[in-house]
């Protein structure tokens, strides 16, 4: 595909295209400027995005209307919840900390993990908007200091310092390992619950198989589907990964019906596990 940039009007041109697939994680940008050109209408577009409707792109994730459908990028959350009650079913209530400059992907985080909270019947606390890395990790000591109710996930964590300089989230880890003692700290991405010693689990996303979804919406728009006809859906799969060195430091037993159904289960800070096995669906809310 060409993109024609000057004085920034991003229209596609040249050889007349079936199908455009914009991928857009974390910005917008390709939506922005190129799906939404009206220069650009006579394409059919799916679109890897998990905030069209906070972008703007869309306005009903049921029936996108228009010439554009997709897929986001972030599993349901719901999974996420119940996969925090297998491993401790008397948590009661959950926040969640997010790097506040990602205002639209926090828009998203916060409605998700208040609709998914509201479904399983657990209280959500806060939404909370943080500027620096040590912000980050004294959100996490206060809740991990409220006792045994409450767990914890990220949004999206802070990489940089107060003083505005690039921190390694391994450091940020680190000071928390030394100072966390029994919560339940969630993800939603493989390589914080690998590195971490903190994160206890994650409901991963799996991104190869977000290209296959991709494929099959192209291939059924090729075959004659109009792309504002089909629903934007969120990732398919996920997988569960587990971090015994976290669990056993914050108290948690992983039950073997928990440690059987995970993909993969880090046994020490050096990165070893078992796995990896067949990827879980028993968490999904279909």
């Amino acid at each position: 595909m060409a993109v024609k940039s000057a004085k920034a009007n991003y229209q596609v041109f040249g050889t007349k295209l079936d199908l455009i697939c914009t991928i857009n994680y974390p910005t917008v940008f390709a939506d922005n400027r190129i799906t939404k050109n009206p220069a650009n209408a006579g394409y059919n577009f799916v679109s890897e995005n998990c905030i069209p409707i906070q972008s703007g792109l869309i306005k009903d994730s049921k029936k996108p209307g228009g010439n554009v459908t997709g897929v986001g990028v972030f599993t349901q959350m719901i999974s996420m919840i119940r996969l925090a009650l297998m491993i401790k079913p008397k948590v009661k209530k959950m926040a969640v900390a997010s790097r506040d400059a990602m205002t639209q992907v926090n828009e998203w985080f916060e409605a998700e993990f208040r609709r998914a909270c509201k479904e399983e019947g657990v209280e959500f606390v806060e939404f909370r908007r943080v500027t620096s890395a040590e912000d980050h990790l004294a959100f996490v000591m206060e809740y991990d200091a409220k006792g045994s109710d409450y767990f914890v996930a990220d949004g999206i964590g802070p990489a940089v310092s107060r003083d505005g300089s690039r921190m390694d989230p391994k450091l940020v880890y680190a000071n928390s390992q030394k100072s966390l003692k029994s919560l339940l700290y969630l993800g939603y991405d493989e390589e914080p619950i690998k590195v971490s010693g903190v994160k206890v689990a994650a409901t991963s996303v799996i991104w190869y198989d977000i290209g296959a979804q991709l494929a099959d919406k192209g291939i059924r728009i090729l075959d004659g589907a109009k792309p504002g006809e089909r629903s934007w859906d969120y990732p398919r799969k996920f997988n569960i990964i587990l971090n015994l060195v976290a669990a056993r430091k914050m108290g948690f037993v992983v039950s073997e019906k928990l440690l059987g159904a995970a993909y993969r289960v880090y046994t020490d800070m050096e990165g070893h596990f078992s796995g990896p096995r067949a990827s879980s669906s028993n968490l999904s809310p279909h």
